[in-house]
């Protein structure tokens, strides 16, 4: 006989119920037959019931037994039944991929990710491999939770079957939580050809350092799916060739933050296919060595990408590439880009070279409201060979704000002061302002609005230059002039005088 059901049995002997009552008696003949209270139902029994992996399957988790099929007919019995099983701690052994069959309301929840370790000792297969059976009814609320996937050897990134979660079809509303990944190619891979993964919680994912591919891979999905929302996710990119989070591809999606570290091969942090939508919170790159051209966030055209902060940095960050460009965010990658927002950017680098930008576009919006740049000058963008500073905006600089009074003395303006600059103070002598000329520092719209108010009487004027030209010489008091910069594909400074 099952030892739960004989469980179940002894339970309702305890109680006074024989077999045969057991086996006969329904809820209405229950309520009839005035038994003592309070009465304990089959049904009560049946939910305490464990349906542990070493109980219900007979898997061991000894770290030897070769545990394939006992987990596998464990897994089919959950999903079939509609239950949730716990995967006890231990090292579970597999020799072949484990198939989730489809199905839906079932979970396998493992003790805590690092103390319950599933190990597959075969190269080059996925250890879960998600509905790979072909078109079903839509597999949908399930769980996952508080496992460790690993292999038995290294993973090249070469062998693109080593996914310790493969979704094979379509799924939806389910939760991936406490995970963690610690070899393998990709961690996660979506099969190419099918609708991707929506509706999903994914949250606490840690994705180790010996993983060589990346985190994720969506490349082939072939169509955008809404309402995931992931959650906080640790990448240690030491090993991996990246794109970290490759050809992703969702809207109405949420991202709350991403913390990458020790990118030391150069990785892509992320690419995001045509046409996504999403909202990311905080992402965080620490040490990395980036030598050759590459864009660390690349955005696919008519993508709409808002991410709260960024921030770059620590004893070890490298950007300096031998050839080429880096660039941080580079959106409208092949074509134009909806929108891309960056609230707060933290910049700091122990190496940085010429050919670094923060950012770069084909058309579309693009803003940045607040940035702290340390330790080196970092450029914007390439004013020369990109149309990024037609459409660039960053808040930060274009302020809107009305200066102190500047006296009597020639002013030099720096990025990030005020945009009305007033002389209140009657000068002494010829004075000069001089308009930002750092050619990648600018973009379009980008203004100075230069008031004289009690300050020039000739032969005492105010000439406006940049970069030691003479743009124009106010010589009349109560004067506002107004020079706004337009990108020019030559090396000359775009200021136009667009009022007076």
């Amino acid at each position: 006989m099952d030892p739960i059901r004989r469980a179940a049995l002894a339970r309702l002997a305890q109680m006074g119920i024989g077999v045969a009552y057991f086996s006969r008696i329904s809820r209405t003949r229950a309520a009839e037959t005035n038994l003592a209270a309070p009465q304990m139902k089959v049904e009560t029994l049946l939910e305490d019931e464990n349906f542990s992996a070493r109980a219900r399957g007979g898997a061991r988790g000894d770290n030897k037994t070769d545990d394939t099929v006992a987990l596998q007919a464990w897994i089919n019995y959950l999903v079939a039944n509609h239950k949730r099983g716990t995967l006890g701690a231990g090292t579970y052994r597999i020799s072949a991929p484990l198939i989730i069959p489809a199905g839906y309301e079932w979970a396998i929840d493992g003790d805590i990710a690092g103390a319950t370790r599933i190990l597959q000792t075969t190269d080059n297969v996925p250890i879960l491999n998600i509905d790979p059976t072909g078109p079903k009814p839509l597999m949908h609320t399930w769980r996952i939770s508080n496992i460790e996937f690993d292999y038995m050897n290294d993973q090249p990134a070469s062998n693109e079957n080593a996914n310790p979660i493969l979704f094979s079809q379509m799924v939806c509303e389910f939760s991936l939580t406490n995970l963690r990944f610690s070899r393998g190619s990709y961690a996660i891979k979506v099969k190419p050809g099918i609708g991707g993964p929506w509706g999903g919680d994914w949250d606490g994912l840690v994705f180790a350092g010996k993983l060589s591919g990346g985190a994720m891979d969506w490349t082939g999905a072939v169509n955008a799916v809404p309402n995931n929302r992931w959650g906080r996710f640790f990448v240690e990119c030491h090993s991996m060739a990246g794109p970290v989070f490759r050809n992703i591809k969702g809207y109405n999606w949420t991202i709350d933050t991403i913390e990458f570290i020790a990118a030391n091969r150069g990785a892509q942090l992320i690419s995001m296919q045509p046409g996504t939508v999403c909202t990311i919170g905080a992402m965080k790159l620490e040490n990395g060595i980036y030598r050759d051209n590459q864009n660390l966030i690349a955005l696919g055209p008519a993508c709409h990408v808002d991410i709260g902060q960024f921030c770059i940095g620590g004893n070890a960050m490298i950007l300096n590439p031998a050839h080429g460009t880096i660039t941080l965010f580079a959106t409208g990658v092949g074509g134009a880009t909806g929108n891309f927002e960056l609230g707060t950017l933290v910049a700091d680098a122990t190496e940085l070279g010429e050919n670094v930008f923060l950012i770069s576009g084909d058309k579309g919006g693009m803003r940045i409201k607040d940035m702290v740049l340390r330790t080196h000058p970092w450029q914007i963008c390439d004013n020369l060979k990109t149309v990024s500073g037609e459409t660039l905006t960053i808040s930060q600089y274009k302020n809107d704000r009305l200066s102190e009074n500047l006296g009597d003395s020639n002013y030099s303006i720096k990025l990030g002061d005020p945009n009305l600059l007033s002389f209140e103070s009657k000068f002494t002598a010829p004075r000069s302002i001089d308009l930002p000329d750092s050619l990648n520092q600018l973009f379009n719209g980008l203004y100075y609005e230069i008031r004289a108010d009690g300050a020039v009487r000739e032969p005492n004027t105010l000439t406006v230059r940049c970069g030691g030209d003479a743009k124009y010489v106010i010589k009349t008091d109560k004067t506002i002039v107004r020079f706004t910069w337009r990108r020019a594909s030559s090396a000359t400074a775009g200021w136009i005088l667009t009022n007076l």
